[in-house]
């Protein structure tokens, strides 16, 4: 009957749908798993947020994010260890973002560390709108200048960190060092670490 012949090639559609998705779904993991071993963690971050565009399910990534959150702690360890301050902060910093509530995130390396660390979202770098990112620094050039800490900024790549860094060294004077930092699965930011410059 044409009804059930429509029914029929309607399943069979279905079916071959999934097989099709489980290769492409194993295939996703494998390469998570690979940027992980090689230590290529923005690789990793930024296939977790392609996969929660598309519409995977929360609880099936949270594993991922957990073994991702380990990883950037364990970074985070290592760059203490060798005294890079400024990665160990942005690793653990990512690692939080990740696990807010997970308690090794809060404590170890947090407890080393022990800046005060103040984080300030510039969505304007990402819209391009460096008009309207002037008036932001504008309204921030004051505290920056008086903050007596690190300043680093978080850019997507030089692309952006160049123009930005400019529009804030413009206001902050000559006395004032900004760092730059590339992190591309990130919204750019500025990081405001108390305690002052590193010696």
């Amino acid at each position: 009957m044409p009804m059930f012949r429509c029914l029929t090639l309607a399943g069979l559609v279905v079916v071959l749908a999934g097989c099709q998705s489980a290769p492409v779904q194993d295939t996703q993991r494998q390469l998570f798993q690979s940027y992980l071993a090689q230590g290529q963690l923005a690789q990793a971050d930024q296939l977790l947020a392609d996969a929660g565009k598309r519409g995977v399910d929360a609880e099936r990534l949270a594993p991922y994010q957990r073994q991702l959150a380990d990883a950037y702690l364990r970074q985070g360890q290592d760059a203490l260890q060798a005294g890079d301050l400024n990665t160990a902060t942005t690793a653990l910093s990512r690692a939080r973002s990740l696990l807010p509530a997970a308690p090794a995130l809060t404590t170890d390396l947090g407890d080393q560390l022990d800046p005060q660390v103040r984080s300030i979202m510039l969505p304007l770098l990402d819209k391009g709108d460096y008009a309207a990112l002037a008036e932001q620094f504008d309204s921030l050039a004051d505290e920056l200048r008086t903050c007596n800490c690190r300043i680093v900024l978080e850019a997507r790549g030089s692309w952006q960190s160049n123009r930005a860094a400019e529009l804030l060294r413009t206001r902050l004077g000559d006395a004032s060092e900004v760092e730059v930092s590339h992190i591309a699965s990130r919204v750019p930011r500025l990081l405001l670490i108390g305690g002052g410059a590193q010696e």
